[in-house]
């Protein structure tokens, strides 16, 4: 369930890209997921979905549709790498 809930948050993140995303119930429910099994904390969840679904503060620059790119990628790779660590224990 973890994968799906990241490659929910990856599809989410590529269609961001240029434009923000109209939030999902599939991606509420993966944030939601990685809060709830340990995977993500709560304000980092809240982050990516405000990355995701609100338009940049200047949309007019470039930095800050890359600063939004940045900030979805950064946390998809934690999370990635706790799912990593999680398994190699195990």
């Amino acid at each position: 369930m973890t994968r799906h809930a990241l490659d929910i948050l990856k599809s989410a993140q590529e269609e961001a890209a240029v434009d923000p995303v109209r939030g999902t119930p599939a991606m509420r429910l993966a944030l939601s997921w990685l809060v709830m099994d340990g995977v993500a904390e709560a304000w980092q969840a809240t982050s990516f979905w405000l990355a995701a679904t609100k338009p940049p503060e200047a949309p007019d620059r470039p930095l800050a549709l890359y600063v939004r790119q940045r900030d979805m990628q950064i946390y998809i790779d934690r999370w990635e790498r706790v799912v990593h660590d999680v398994a190699g224990r195990e």
